[in-house]
């Protein structure tokens, strides 16, 4: 009788943790949301293209359980999204992997460089406040423009 006793607590705290570790892996990750929220109010249309390209990809960038930096991820040379890192090729280049396009970019640059680079048209107030959000979610790293 106390044997099954024991396996129960252990079945439940088995289910706690669980429980708790899904909790946690689910919450949001805030800046990521801000800043996918920045990137809206400065250029809608490629905001809208972000999130609509690769879903599965915002799904780990929208929650603090899928580790992704947006600012840090590679941007596809085709479609032009954010995409997964993926292994060196044999020479030892970086690469990326868009799952919408199915295509390898071999060296990509990041979100953050991409968007750099796009933006040197718009109102030096609004790169401004993109650069304060990009610096913010790296914790006070300087960006060189």
């Amino acid at each position: 009788m106390q044997f099954k006793k024991n396996e129960y607590n252990i079945k439940e705290k088995e289910r706690e943790r669980r429980l708790t570790l899904d909790k946690e892996l689910k919450k949001p990750d805030k800046d990521n949301i801000e800043l996918l929220k920045t990137i809206e109010g400065i250029n809608p249309k490629y905001a809208k293209h972000v999130l609509a390209g690769n879903k599965l990809l915002m799904e780990f960038v929208k929650h603090m359980g899928g580790g992704i930096e947006l600012l840090e991820q590679p941007v596809c040379r085709r479609c032009e999204n954010p995409i997964s890192w993926d292994m060196p090729d044999s020479k030892g280049n970086q690469r990326g992997y868009c799952f919408k396009c199915n295509i390898h970019t071999i060296n990509p640059i990041t979100t953050r460089e991409y968007l750099l680079t796009e933006v040197s048209n718009l109102p030096k107030e609004h790169i401004e406040m993109l650069l304060k959000q990009a610096e913010n979610k790296n914790k006070g790293d300087v960006l060189d423009v």
